[in-house]
């Protein structure tokens, strides 16, 4: 106990740990407000959007029998919104450039979906800071300031040979600095948590006990770093290097060599050219036969094809199917454009190198601002979409009595936010900790 009594009075005294701890702790705090005000403008932007759908309602249902099904299809505007997880004020993870708001038509869905970019330019911050990056790229270079840094600091000026005086005490010793500098780090970031869940609209929870475990497990990893690289490199300057090294490989250069691999020339302007390919569609479409394109259409979905022919005047019944058709033209495209995201999202091999990334991606899966909640949105949209056409095409198709309480009937969008967690990430997280330890080990100091 008086090993341990020692080393936080020596910690404690140390004027440059104390500043880097207060600077740590204004960035922490920092990112929490500047998240928390960004939190709360998504929601009232969303509050906005009901709002906007609630007077649209109710605008069409007081017009009565002047509203019409196919009238409807093409002017109501129906919000598909992403409501953001109060874990996002933490993590804002990829959420700028993912589509959070949308106002859908009963028209063609791809060019609905893929207009992200003109749609959600206004929701860019990139100077946004958040505690992530605090935590994930900031976090371990303080680690190694006041551990390996320090330690330096005692064999340059002899105070490590006065302190250690065999192989024994001094790894008890190491052991003993390393576990005690972590704790206090650890404990700084768990009051700033619990601060977090105090002054904003995040719950004390399971989710915030598998946070700290993962936060415990991460800083772990990084502590066996320090005391690795404080046992091989004996001379004080090279092991900060090495460790300044270690992390610019595990946090820069392998999440550098992840985003460099997934751009891919022929990806980056899938969005724009779905748009054209389903607008083309449907613009060529006037100049066909509609009667054959419309039995195309039903010869696709034939649980419409009790329908009668169409006559010489305009028919939102053709309108729509060719809206379909359209978006049938689109939807390979889509589909390889998924395929291609998903599995660049994944990147096993880079998450296994890479801690770094592991963690990341596992705290944007807590706050559902990673990629997959992006593919997991986009396909919840096309189910409600798909529910809103059954909903319709009776009216258009099987001259279904129309009322105005259809409008009040049509279905809703829900977001359903997909809480998995993802242990066997962070059980190989843990591995590479104990590979580390057992390294230190087997070599001698």
């Amino acid at each position: 106990m008086s090993l341990v009594n020692l080393e936080l009075k020596l910690l404690f005294r140390n004027r440059g740990f104390l500043l880097q701890l207060a600077v740590y702790l204004v960035l922490s705090l920092g990112a929490v407000v500047i998240g928390f005000n960004h939190y709360n403008k998504q929601l009232t932007e969303i509050e906005k959007q009901h709002q906007f759908a609630a007077a649209d309602v109710a605008m069409w249902q007081a017009a009565g029998d002047k509203a019409t099904p196919g009238g409807l299809g093409y002017y109501l505007h129906s919000p598909a919104v992403k409501t953001p997880s109060p874990w996002s004020i933490l993590f804002k993870g990829e959420s700028q450039e993912l589509l959070t708001i949308n106002r859908i038509r009963l028209l063609a869905l791809q060019g609905q979906l893929y207009n992200e970019p003109i749609n959600n330019s206004e929701h860019l911050r990139l100077t946004w800071l958040d505690l992530g990056f605090v935590w994930v790229y900031l976090l371990p270079l303080l680690i190694g300031f006041i551990t390996v840094t320090r330690l330096a600091e005692d064999k340059q000026t002899g105070r490590w040979q006065l302190f250690s005086a065999n192989l024994s005490t001094g790894s008890k010793l190491l052991i003993t600095r390393i576990a005690i500098s972590v704790s206090v780090l650890f404990i700084l970031n768990v009051l700033v948590l619990l601060a977090a869940t105090a002054f904003t609209d995040i719950a004390l929870s399971l989710d915030t006990v598998w946070l700290m475990t993962i936060l415990f497990s991460y800083m772990l990893f990084w502590a066996s770093v320090s005391y690795l690289i404080s046992k091989l490199v004996k001379q004080a300057n090279l092991s900060v290097l090495a460790f300044v090294v270690s992390w610019l490989v595990l946090a820069i250069a392998i999440p550098s060599a992840r985003f460099s691999s997934q751009l891919d020339v022929s990806q980056s302007n899938t969005g724009v050219s779905l748009l054209m390919t389903q607008r083309q569609s449907i613009n060529d479409s006037w100049d066909r036969d509609k009667q054959a394109d419309l039995d195309t259409f039903l010869a696709a979905y034939p649980k419409w094809q009790e329908t009668s022919k169409l006559g010489e005047a305009f028919d939102w019944k053709w309108y729509y199917a060719m809206q379909t058709l359209s978006d049938d033209a689109a939807k390979p495209m889509a589909n390889d454009y998924l395929t291609h995201i998903e599995n660049a999202n994944k990147a096993p091999v880079f998450r296994a190198l890479s801690p770094v990334l592991n963690v990341d991606l596992l705290l944007t899966r807590l706050a559902n601002t990673d990629r997959q909640s992006d593919l997991d949105m986009k396909a919840q949209v096309t189910d409600w979409y798909n529910a809103l056409k059954d909903h319709w095409y009776p009216y258009l198709f099987f001259n279904k009595a129309y009322s105005p309480q259809a409008i009040a009937d049509a279905p809703k969008f829900s977001y359903l936010a997909n809480t998995a967690k993802d242990a066997m990430q962070l059980l190989w997280l843990l591995l590479l900790t104990a590979c580390l330890i057992a390294l230190s080990y087997s070599r001698k100091s």
